[in-house]
Formats: C-alpha cells, structure tokens, sequence
C-alpha cells in the first residue's frame, strides 16, 4: 500500500464520473466506454504500464444533468479508485473495460487540461479499526439477510456463495451493499463508500434490509380497493 500511495501523491489520476455508480474496494464492475473524452481517456490509461492503470470511479451529484458534459458537473469528493484489470478496444474506438475497486480515496484537487478530468487523491481516513465485526452485530446482519432472502428481497443464492468466497467482514459487507442496493440507492450506496468505519456500514446496511422488510410488510397488509362485498 505504501507504493500506491507513494504513486498517488505524484500522480494525476483520470476520473470516470458516473450518473448512478459507485463502486467499493474489492468489487469488479463492467462498463462500456463510448463518449469521446473517455475513450481518449482509456487511450491514455492504456499506454501506461499495468501497474499504473488507475482510474478514480464518482460518483455525479445531484442537478449535474446541464453540466453533464463540461468538466464542471459536480461529483462527490470521495470515489473509489479501481484499477484497469481488462480492456477491450472496439474498432471503432469505443471500449470495454472491467474495473476492480481497490480503495476509498477522497480527490484533493483536479487537473482540466484534458478534455476529460484527472485528480490527485490521497486515501479515506482514517481507516476502520478492525476488518471484522462484532460476533452480535454479524449475527443480526445475517438473520436479517436471511429473513429478506426468504421474502425475496435479496439473492439468497448470491449470499451464501460470497460467504464462501469473501475473506473478511470488510469485504463482505462493501460486495453486499454492492450487489444489493439497487441503482436507485446510489446516493445510500455513497454514504456507505464515505464511511471508513465497518462497523458503521454494516449499521446503515442493516437499516436498510430492515427498512426493506417494513415496506414490504406495509403493502402486504394494505387492504384491497374496492372491497369485497360482504356476504351478510
């Protein structure tokens, strides 16, 4: 880490603003480049060295839409960094690339020489005291993961294989919040990559879940219109 840090304080790093994505270490993400400045972008990312094919993902703020496409339009100021795993040039100029977050940064400055924009980041702190939950609050998480697979909320086949696969809690609540928020939830989703405490994340996940439950629970027992005619 000390390496990617050091590479990161020398470094403009280019920017891929994003009207509704926002991506979490340790989580692949496909996209298709097909703008102009970004694939000039993705021209430039790919003459560097594998090593250094960093690009920072932001998320847009909301009432960017007439700024869209100036390099004014207004991101959060903390994006995941990803780096450039796969890329696939079309013959027309368009890409695409398989990005793969690695850390929470938080963009200090940018550079708009270009037509598309580049920043210097330095990374979230100050980072979670631990990668591991607590055995209760894992406990609740769990239980209320598997009360909304049950009522099909969630995926509950997806759950169990990232409980094989993922190595620490940290990890598998950013993949959880990831994959299971949906698009809609994107400023909820920012929230959460904002947040270096793990213990914090999985809190406002597990409201989330729980909120979800309620919901669905309300429509449930909303009573039918027009209703039935009685049979006295």
């Amino acid at each position: 880490m000390a390496g990617l840090n050091d590479f990161l304080r020398t470094h403009w790093i280019p920017m891929f603003p994003l009207p509704n994505g926002v991506l979490f270490p340790g989580v692949g993400i496909p996209l298709h480049v097909f703008e102009a400045r970004y694939r000039l972008m993705m021209e430039d990312v790919t003459t560097q060295a594998e090593a250094d094919r960093w690009i920072a993902l932001a998320l847009l703020k909301e009432g960017y839409a007439h700024l869209y496409d100036t390099p004014k339009a207004p991101v959060h100021p903390v994006v995941c960094l990803a780096r450039l795993v796969h890329h696939h040039r079309l013959s027309d100029g368009r890409f695409n690339i398989f990005l793969l977050g690695a850390a929470r940064v938080t963009v200090l400055g940018e550079n708009r020489e270009r037509s598309y924009r580049r920043v210097r980041v330095t990374p979230l702190g100050p980072p979670s005291p631990t990668h591991e939950l607590d055995k209760s609050v894992e406990e609740e998480l769990r239980a209320k993961l598997s009360k909304t697979a049950a009522r099909g909320l969630v995926e509950g086949d997806l759950i169990e294989k990232l409980n094989l696969v993922l190595p620490n809690h940290e990890q598998w609540v950013d993949t959880l919040v990831y994959h299971f928020l949906p698009a809609e939830e994107s400023a909820l989703k920012q929230r959460i990559l904002e947040e270096p405490d793990l213990a914090v994340r999985a809190e406002i996940f597990s409201r989330w879940l729980e909120s979800s439950l309620q919901q669905q629970e309300r429509r449930e027992r909303k009573p039918s219109w027009p209703p039935r005619w009685s049979e006295n």
